[in-house]
């Protein structure tokens, strides 16, 4: 099974020292970028720290369409017992 390796241009370091291709954020702070799993470790963006970026990516698309779709379900739900 061949593997594409990204170019080292598309890599950028983590707040952890690591190097990785698939960043959702980036921490002002600690000056290096967060991948989701270490978002959810240091618990960045619910603690909404002040130094905490959005990264354009498709996890935030993502999450945002999980998001809609709940509200969507909430309110036919709400037309269904009227």
């Amino acid at each position: 099974m061949c593997v594409r390796v990204p170019p080292m241009a598309e890599w950028v370091r983590l707040i952890d020292g690591n190097y990785s291709d698939r960043p959702v954020g980036y921490c002002k702070s600690k000056k290096g970028h967060l991948t989701k799993k270490l978002m959810e470790t240091h618990k960045c963006h619910i603690k909404k720290c002040t130094g905490f970026e959005k990264i354009d990516c498709e996890y935030w698309r993502q999450k945002q369409r999980k998001k809609d779709a709940k509200k969507q379900r909430k309110a036919n739900s709400r037309e269904l017992y009227k």
